[in-house]
């Protein structure tokens, strides 16, 4: 009878099978009670490139820039400067629909909040105030029924920077990556750092390396609630296991027990996966990769990335990639991250 293939190897087969097919790189890594059980860096920076990726290689996280907004919205929660229950038109005066201005920090959190996706005008916008005009006029259909909204994170950012007074790349650097000590997890990464290309922006009329790849985020000098923070595979890992550890042993280094706790709760569901407040939670009943017992909690992002904590396990994964740079298929991403994380699981 054949030996068991042990689950690093059948990482290192997955990463490897779908290099030059589904991205040009990828940092993948697997953590278990804080040790790192698997870590692999596979293809090249950019396709046809040599460069390699390494430890200090930075990815665009895309949507995993909602968690580090929501984190910042729930420690604005937990210092009494915001309350779940707050309205946006009590926050943002420059809201104009009257239905948006009674809707919920809490609402935009759980993509309840009736605002659509995207306005695809505002990726003609000349500047951040142009979008940000754009963006307080938008009208909000009925609440309750979800909709995944980066227009609702959108305003997530601009009500933490309304509460706190400084810009959310402050923020981001103030609150998290200061107090985490991380030197490459950044909105506009300087240059001379190695980037994971993420193939030509159609608008913008380049490559994109080192620029963030959603359109939006650029007309706000690269600065947004749903999109636009880079980092790197260790870096991020430190921020989700600084949340599992504020989850799990109430340290209260980012957020307080109580926080956490509260957006890790299942509040709606999109596309079969559970939400909470600014994350996505998957529970033992999800399709695809799915916990052994609890929850595992985490996001995923369109440049080919996903983050998943399992206080269940006490284990943490991460697959970094870029996936727009051989303008892979996002169904096959989606495949390729669940068989990922699952094998990831096998670890525990």
């Amino acid at each position: 009878m054949p030996a068991e293939v042990h689950p690093a190897e059948r990482l290192k087969e997955l990463l490897g099978r779908e290099e030059g097919k589904l991205y040009s790189c990828a940092a993948a890594g697997v953590w278990k009670g804080g040790k790192k059980l698997f870590g692999k860096y596979v293809g090249s920076t950019e396709s046809g490139g040599r460069r390699r990726p390494g430890a200090k290689c930075m990815f665009d996280l895309a949507s995993i820039t909602k968690v580090f907004t929501s984190t910042l919205i729930m420690r604005a929660c937990g210092e009494g400067l915001l309350g779940l229950d707050s309205t946006v038109g009590g926050i943002i005066p420059a809201v104009s629909d009257r239905r948006l201005r009674k809707r919920t920090v809490a609402e935009l959190l759980s993509h309840t909040s009736g605002l659509p996706a995207l306005r695809n005008s505002m990726k003609r916008c000349a500047s951040r105030s142009s979008v940000m005009r754009v963006l307080n006029g938008v009208s909000a259909g009925r609440g309750g029924a979800p909709v995944y909204s980066d227009l609702g994170f959108m305003l997530l950012g601009e009500i933490a920077e309304a509460v706190y007074g400084e810009r959310e790349d402050e923020l981001l650097q103030k609150h998290i990556a200061g107090r985490l000590g991380l030197r490459r997890t950044t909105y506009n990464p300087p240059a001379g750092e190695c980037f994971a290309a993420t193939g030509l922006s159609p608008i913008r009329r380049r490559k994109l390396v080192g620029e963030t790849h959603n359109e939006v985020t650029a007309r706000m000098d690269g600065v947004a609630g749903h999109a636009g923070i880079f980092s790197t595979l260790d870096e991020l890992h430190a921020f989700a296991s600084t949340l599992l550890s504020d989850y799990s042993e109430g340290k209260g280094i980012l957020l307080g027990r109580r926080e956490i706790r509260n957006m890790a709760r299942p509040v709606s569901e999109l596309f079969g996966i559970n939400y909470g407040l600014g994350i996505m939670v998957r529970t033992t009943s999800a399709p695809g990769y799915r916990p052994s017992r609890g929850i595992a909690f985490g996001h995923t992002g369109h440049t080919g990335t996903s983050m998943w904590i399992e206080p269940g396990r006490d284990m943490v994964s991460i697959l970094l990639t870029n996936r727009d740079e051989v303008d892979g298929s996002l169904t096959r991403m989606k495949e390729v991250r669940n068989e990922f994380h699952a094998l990831a699981a096998a670890f525990a």
